[in-house]
């Protein structure tokens, strides 16, 4: 293209630009402004020979997932198919071959690269799913889309498509994209859990959720220190559920600006995230059932409560929320007038530092909606007044039990 001096738009989709010269000088003297379309992942230097100057510069996906050797005779296979999942791979030796359970790709040196796509055919469910295991290091690219339908990288989601795909997959350095807006009910639930060599989570910029769609994502992803953004402003039943339990590098927690949640939104999701010392801001004015049930249980870094402005609550919607922060020293303010049932209960439950508890202004109690709140908060010298006149089935039990400093109530 050199002289092409009107030329203002190319699309190259070459996967591989290491050959001597392949581009040298291809775009001098093009225009000065112009659009580039490349591959997702390739590396194109700027200049003559490359990306020409001051250009625009988009990506293609390849209707694939690359997997790149950085250990030499690193290997990958299958430990389960999906009965309606057709898998397909290719080396630089061979064309498009079937993948099964028996297949194992041996990677012999560093660099070397194999090539994964696939169809799924319907939505599947939880013991019904594809796994992949590797050994080595492996370093995964290009749009996780391709394993499900590398037809149609935009097609919709099917439900649990990717569920527990990577689970395990220590030897995976880098991770593939997940470019979908629009989720399926747990189409990544699990997928990461137990990849304890994880530094860093992929991006993940769906905006419309589905029931269970990251649930259990990263369980016990023990490497990982910051979670990715989540952009949704609309959630779904479970959608959140033990998304970062057990990450127990995990210092900084995405935002959750949501100020309407669903039922079991946002359970367990950094249950046992030993390093979390901040939480994120909890907005939310009216609950539902067991949104926040478990969220911080065993965080016993974290040393401050976020403010909780809800006025309105529901089933077991603060149960076991803080149980063995064993560092907060302070509980947040607490100002529903009207109680639901095992609303706190167990909220505080083996906080040993809390020395402070709410001021509990609820006159309309309900079942079990005290239950253990405080039990073993053994730092803790007075008790809040209580001021319901008609009392709920089991509404104090054990509320404060084992405070053995406790001494006004």
């Amino acid at each position: 293209f050199s002289g092409c001096s009107n030329l203002k738009y190319i699309k190259c989709l070459a996967t591989d630009i290491s050959a001597t010269n392949c581009t040298k000088g291809w775009v001098n003297s093009v225009s000065p402004t112009g659009t580039f379309v490349k591959v997702e992942g390739v590396e194109w230097e700027t200049g003559n020979s490359g990306i020409p100057t001051g250009w625009e510069v988009e990506e293609e996906y390849v209707p694939y997932v690359t997997f790149i050797a950085e250990e030499a005779g690193s290997t990958i296979g299958l430990a389960n198919l999906s009965s309606y999942q057709t898998l397909q791979y290719k080396t630089s030796s061979s064309d498009w071959t079937s993948m099964s359970e028996t297949t194992n790709i041996t990677l012999d040196n560093i660099g070397d690269k194999v090539y994964v796509r696939g169809i799924l055919s319907r939505n599947i469910h939880g013991s019904n799913y594809t796994q992949f295991k590797m050994t080595g290091k492996i370093a995964a690219s290009g749009n996780c889309n391709a394993i499900w339908n590398y037809n149609d990288l935009n097609a919709p989601l099917k439900e649990y498509c990717g569920f527990r795909m990577f689970q395990g997959c220590t030897s995976l350095t880098t991770v593939p994209k997940f470019p979908a807006t629009t989720l399926a009910e747990f189409c990544y639930a699990y997928m990461f859990q137990d990849y304890t060599s994880l530094t860093q989570a992929p991006e993940l910029p769906a905006t419309t959720l589905a029931r269970g769609c990251y649930d259990g994502m990263f369980w016990n992803c023990t490497s990982l220190t910051t979670a990715p953004e989540l952009p949704a402003t609309t959630l779904a039943d479970d959608c959140y559920s033990s998304m970062f339990k057990g990450c127990t590098s995990l210092t900084q927690a995405p935002e959750l600006h949501v100020t309407k949640l669903e039922d079991y939104c946002y359970q367990s999701m950094f249950s046992g995230c030993t390093s979390l010392t901040t939480a994120p801001e909890l907005p939310a004015t009216t609950l539902a059932e067991y949104c926040y049930n478990s969220m911080f249980y065993g965080c016993t870094s974290l040393t401050q409560a976020p403010e909780l402005p809800a006025t309105t609550l529901a089933q077991s919607c603060y149960q076991y929320m803080f149980q063995g922060c064993t560092s907060l020293t302070k509980a947040p303010e607490l100002p529903a007038t009207a109680l639901a049932q095992s609303c706190y209960c167990y909220m505080f439950s083996g906080c040993t530092s809390l020395t402070t508890a709410p001021e509990l202004p609820a006159t309309t109690l309900a079942n079990a909606c005290y239950h253990s709140m405080f039990w073993n908060c053994t730092s803790l010298t007075n008790a809040p007044e209580l001021p319901a006149t008609a009392l709920a089935e089991w509404c104090y039990c054990r509320m404060f039990c084992d405070c053995k400093y406790l001494k006004e109530a």
